[in-house]
Formats: C-alpha cells, structure tokens, sequence
C-alpha cells in the first residue's frame, strides 16, 4: 500500500518474445484512506478502471481488510522521507497545469 502524497509511478510492458516496450510513466496523487483500483488493459497497455463498480467495491472492501497485504512487496520506508521532501511541494493544481496525467 501507498502512503498518502504524491507517487511516481512507472511500467513497461514486455512483449511475448520479450522485448519491452517503451517505459511509461506518470504522477499519482493519494489521499488519506483512498483506495484506487485499476486492471491493467492488455488492449491500451495500460491501467483503466473497471467498468463494473460493483467489482470495484469488492477490491475496496479486501484492501480495507489487508486481504492483500501478504501479496506486496513492502513500501520502501527508508526513501519515503526524502521522497516526500522532493515531492511536498507537488499539488493536484500543479499536476493539473502541467497536464500531467492524474489518476
């Protein structure tokens, strides 16, 4: 899980015989307790959200329940101090104005 705050967030994908695509990369805004799902879409490759918000809810519920804790690699605690140092000044208005994409 994510600390609240502004997260890098980077992904390639890797074609069958394994050659990678370009890398692709974005600014996530979070706030306290918000709990953002996305799948990834082999069509765009890329994250999008699920349609159906049923579903949605359900995934919210396991998050808010640490059913998938036990599946993650643990948040590097030991650089969130200075990334939140290079990142404080980074508002969902300066995102915005800078057109970067904020999920």
């Amino acid at each position: 899980m994510l600390p609240p705050g502004v997260h890098f967030l980077s992904y390639q994908a890797i074609a069958k015989d394994g050659t990678p695509a370009p890398p692709v990369s974005s600014l996530l805004a979070l706030q306290q307790q918000q709990v953002l799902v996305r799948r990834w879409d082999p069509a765009t490759e890329g994250f999008a959200a699920l349609p159906d918000e049923d579903e949605e809810a359900r995934y919210v519920a396991g998050v808010q329940r640490f059913d998938f804790d036990r599946e993650l690699a643990p948040y590097d605690l030991n650089r969130y101090s200075q990334w939140v140092t290079l990142s404080c000044h980074i508002s969902e208005d300066v995102l915005a104005g800078a057109a970067a994409a904020v999920w």
